[in-house]
């Protein structure tokens, strides 16, 4: 069977469902200029079939619950975006936020897609 990778943008918040080619898996979730980005290995005959996939990004310290369904991906380093009005030396100091991504597949009936 022949695959594909592709690039699927991440938005960077607590929960967000994204929706993958059925039998994809992930390979990785990075930062990029354009922001988080999650890249997944795509059957190519199982392209237009879709599963929705749970994407979490639990900050550092942040308590939350893990059903044991939650596998982890990676860790993003995120800086927030300094305000308009900050010196140099204030945006120097803006220190990065650590999210750790976990994923989990949600359970759906296999007639859809």
């Amino acid at each position: 069977m022949k695959h594909k990778i592709y690039r699927y943008p991440l938005e960077i918040k607590r929960k967000q469902i994204l929706s993958l080619p059925r039998n994809s898996s992930v390979v990785c979730v990075k930062m990029l200029n354009c922001g988080a980005c999650l890249w997944a290995r795509v059957p190519v005959d199982e392209k237009k079939k879709t599963e929705p996939v749970s994407v979490h990004m639990i900050k550092t310290g942040e308590e939350f619950d893990n059903p044991g369904t939650l596998l982890y991906l990676d860790t993003l380093t995120v800086f927030p975006k300094p305000k308009k009005d900050m010196c140099a030396t204030e945006v120097m100091g803006i220190v990065p936020v650590m999210h750790h991504v976990y994923i989990s597949v949600i359970p759906t009936t296999r007639g859809s897609g």
